[in-house]
């Protein structure tokens, strides 16, 4: 019994440590608390999120799985909980309105509080579940970013007589190349670590990647270790193919730039310059809703500076990341 007991403890997220008060343990760890109120009840619920487990494992987050589902589920409680009581207080001791109304339609007292506390609570459930998923384009972006210039190192490293396993040790001292840094650390510390052998390292490695591209790299890496293959006429092939990619993209963009250059003219030089001469033009007619100068105000304060920033979104996305 003892032995169960101490299996089952494992798993548990670590405690508060000695002098540590439990606030900032929670700060540090806001899934610690939710983990340990929701842990016991959540068995039958945690089977259900098989999305998210497997968005889950390609981030690889630093969380227990089970705390992350708790801090999830409890969160969404909080958050709809503290919506509906502030809405509350506010319908009723602020604006004293027993019946809320909206377009024109007459809702009892909790309706509203109860719709935008639903909202608040969906709002934030849904961030806390796509979480994993931002990561694993923020990874994929670092990994495909830098894996020429990683795929190159290996290359150069396979044509020393570099052992395969050597050249992922080395990838793992260089932090400059950043996301295959990264996986190389994940996969020495497999190795060092857990005492997997390198091509079960390897081989968990595409499994957890959020980048095919790397994956894919992998799995020809370890065909070509298991059928004796030549691992730098490997390498150089993928080092042509990755080079061609990334001339493909920068292409790509080059031309989406032209395009982007001619909306920024259209959208800071001209659109301004006609505007105003519209503005101009329809104060000498009778009024109307060009003639209003909240009109102007608003096109100047929230149009423009809008059109401006959804540009600026536009020209960041389309950047390669090198």
């Amino acid at each position: 019994m003892s032995g169960s007991k101490k299996k089952v403890k494992s798993k548990k997220p670590k405690q508060a440590k000695a002098g540590e008060s439990k606030f900032d343990s929670f700060f540090e760890k806001p899934w610690l608390a939710p983990y340990n109120f929701l842990s016991p009840r959540l068995g039958p619920i945690i089977r259900r999120f098989k999305g998210l487990r497997n968005s889950f494992v390609r981030a690889n987050l630093p969380v227990d799985f089970d705390a992350y589902v708790s801090f999830l589920l409890l969160g969404t409680i909080m958050a709809f909980a503290v919506t509906l009581g502030v809405t509350a207080s506010i319908n009723l001791v602020i604006l004293e309105t027993p019946v809320n109304y909206f377009m024109g339609v007459a809702f009892p007292f909790l309706t509203l509080p109860l719709l935008i506390s639903a909202f608040s609570a969906g709002i934030a459930f849904l961030s806390v579940y796509i979480y994993p998923s931002y990561v694993i384009r923020d990874r994929k972006g670092k990994i495909e970013a830098s894996l020429l210039y990683a795929v190159s190192y290996m290359s150069i490293l396979a044509t020393t007589a570099t052992s395969p396993e050597r050249i992922f040790r080395s990838l793992a001292t260089k932090p400059d190349i950043q996301g295959v840094y990264d996986q190389a650390k994940l996969i020495v510390r497999d190795i060092d670590m857990f005492g997997m052998d390198f091509v079960s390292a390897l081989n968990n490695a595409v499994q957890r990647s959020p980048s095919k591209l790397f994956a894919s790299l992998l799995e020809g890496y370890v065909s070509t270790i298991y059928s004796g293959g030549d691992l730098p006429a490997y390498l150089k092939i993928r080092t042509d193919e990755l080079t061609k990619r990334q001339t493909s993209i920068v292409r790509a963009f080059t031309e989406r730039l032209g395009l982007l250059a001619e909306s920024a003219v259209a959208i800071i030089a001209v659109f301004p310059l006609v505007f105003l001469i519209s503005f101009s033009v329809a104060s000498l007619l009778p009024s109307g809703m060009l003639t209003d100068p909240m009109f102007a105000y608003a096109v100047v304060y929230l149009i423009l500076p809008l059109l401006c920033l959804i540009f600026l979104g536009a020209l960041r996305t389309g950047i390669p990341k090198t």
